[in-house]
Order: C-alpha cells, then structure tokens, then sequence
C-alpha cells in the first residue's frame, strides 16, 4: 500500500501571556501594580487582575487560571497565609509573592514555609517593582518546542499554546500529589488521555490505570462494575467478580462521565471515597482500598447540582484539584504541530511517502 501525504507548516514564535492577581484592601495599591505592569516592556502580553479582600481573591484563584499572583498578610475576612495554605494544599498552580508592611523575620518564615515563591515589602520601590514584573514575566515564557513528559500519556499532550502550556503545568504539579482530580471539559478533548498522564506523572504509575465509563454502563450493572460481586449475589451472578475499585488498588480509578452517574450510587461512592473502603455486592464484608480517584464530565455539575441531579457533597470531594480540557479552538496554534504528528504516526503505521 502506498500512502503519500502533504502538508505544510509554519512553526511561529509566540508569547505565553502572564495573568497576575493582586489581592490586597489598600487600594493605592493597586494603582501602583497597574501603572508598573504598563509600564513594562511586556505590557501588552500581561493582564492584572485586582481583589480588595480575601474572599474575592479566592473566588479568582478557583474560577479562573492565575499565574502569579501577590498576597497581602493583612486582609479583611481571611488572612493572606489562610489563602496561601488552601491554595497549597489544593496544590494550585499559581506562584505566591506575599506583601507586608511590616519586616518581620517571622512572617517571612510562615510564607516560606506554606510555598510562597516570594515576599516582598510595602511601600514599593516603583523601578524594582517593575523590574520584577518583568524578571516574572520573562520567567513565564517556555521553549517553544512540543512538550514533552515522563510518560507515554504525556508526551502524546501535544502543544505550545498558552492552554496546553497551563494543562502540562497542571499536571506536573498534581501528579506530585495523591489529590481528587476533576477533569471539566467537552467530548473529545482527550479527558481520558489527561488522566493517563497524571497518572504516568505521579509515584503511582507502576500500579494500575483503571478507567470506567459511568454513562455507558447500564444502571443494572455499574454497582457491580465498580465494586464488584459475590458469586450468587444476583441472578447471573455465577462467579465472583473483581470491580474496578479493587482492580485499581494501589493506582489510579479513572471516573469517566462521573456526570452521568445514577444518583443513588453517588450515595455510596462518596462513603467509600470518605471511608477509603468498599463492600461487594452480596457480602457484608469491606475492604480497604488505597486509590487516586480521578474523574471527569462534559457535563455542567454546578447545574446539575442545582437541579438535584448531583450531590453536592460528592462534588467537592472529587473537584479538589479542577482541570479543564482545552479544546481544538481554544489552541488553534497547535494544529500545524497535530497535524505533524498525526501524519508521522500514519507514515509509522501504513508507510510510503512523506513530503
């Protein structure tokens, strides 16, 4: 079979765009971040954000991708360390600089301590502000050849758009982590090839990779399927069975459309996700599990929770560490770099021509 494929493509140099977030209840200061960013060579590739206290600050951090962002240690309602420590035991992948009127050794320490990049004191020196904006900045930017990973899964995450920059840095740093994962995304943008990745990143890659389709299993069946059976416990039950639970014991599950879940089994999926245990069907016995849980939906659960359709509870046991899958338009500049693998893959496998 002779196959022979064209394409063409130009690789381009692009700039990977820097999001800071300044949360602080002195507004002047505000001010003063905002002239210094424009002010900056790279101004043009830097959005600022402001938040004027703590809990709005969170609600940026949760809702929206920040690379950088300054903290103050005093604030109205939750303190800048209360910020810096949620934020590090949800293993963000936001960069903390804190900021402090006061020059205590002690403060300094505690940031250090709970992850913090940096820490800064007020009042800003103007130039050196600038100066390390732009030092972030510079920082921020990546080589611009495809990623690469540890893993096969990884690797196969092509691309060197802002988004897939954001998606690898992601999972390197959950991967590091035994943290529910909750992977929010469209059909086809790769959620389970994501999975794989976090999963080949992480100390847990020599154990198994279990993946379940929650939507495609009859509603019959899926209590089986993930936590198995006794021989007899139903009819057509005429052998034990292993469930997905304890065939991934020691990896990782993989929850796939966990949107799609009958919500009576929600019940016991989150008792077994708060008691790291589960019980086959027909037998009163337990067993201990030890698992990473990631999970993944094209579905809005935030609506379906609204409707009653899903547990609230459940929700923020998975969601602890949120990923989005970024689909094809939101990385245009990646397609050329696709289109390149796809083809060296279809040379691998068919052979012939490539020009």
């Amino acid at each position: 079979m002779l196959l022979t494929l064209s394409i063409q493509f130009k690789r381009s140099v692009y700039v990977n765009p820097l999001t800071l977030l300044a949360i602080d209840d002195d507004k002047s200061i505000h001010s003063v971040f905002q002239d210094a960013v424009s002010s900056t060579r790279y101004a043009k590739h830097i959005q600022f954000i402001s938040a004027y206290d703590g809990e709005l600050g969170l609600k940026c951090l949760n809702y929206q991708p920040i690379d950088v962002s300054f903290v103050d240690f005093k604030l109205p309602k939750i303190s800048g360390l209360d910020i810096l420590k949620e934020q590090t035991e949800k293993a963000s992948a936001t960069d903390f600089i804190m900021i402090s009127g006061q020059r205590t050794i002690e403060n300094a320490v505690e940031a250090f301590k709970l992850g913090a990049k940096d820490f800064i004191l007020k009042p800003f020196d103007y130039p050196d502000l600038k100066s390390h904006i732009e030092r972030l900045f510079e920082d921020h930017q990546v080589d611009t050849k495809p990623f690469g990973g540890k893993g096969t899964a990884l690797r196969s995450l092509i691309g060197e758009s802002p988004s897939m920059i954001k998606l690898h840095r992601q999972i390197e740093k959950v991967a590091q982590s035994d943290l529910s994962v909750l992977i929010l995304g469209e059909s086809g943008t790769g959620k389970e090839l994501i999975a794989r990745a976090v999963h080949d990143s992480s100390k847990r890659a020599n154990k198994p990779f279990i993946a379940i389709n929650c939507g495609a299993i009859p509603r019959e069946l899926i209590e089986s399927e993930l936590f198995g059976h006794e021989k007899g416990a139903f009819t057509g039950a005429v052998s034990k069975k292993i469930g997905c639970f304890q065939q991934a014991d020691g990896g990782t599950l993989f929850l796939d459309e966990i949107g799609d879940l009958d919500f009576d089994l929600q019940v016991k999926l989150l008792r077994v996700l708060q008691e790291d245990e589960i019980r086959p069907v027909g037998t009163h016995k337990k067993v201990k599990i030890d698992l990473r849980i990631i999970s993944a939906t094209h579905r809005d659960l935030e609506s379906h929770m609204a409707k009653q359709l899903f547990r609230e509870d459940l929700y923020f046991r998975l969601n602890v560490f949120p990923i989005h899958a970024p689909a094809l338009r939101d990385k245009v500049r990646d397609i050329p770099l696709l289109a390149h693998h796809f083809l060296e893959k279809i040379h691998q496998r068919y052979g012939g021509q490539k020009r």
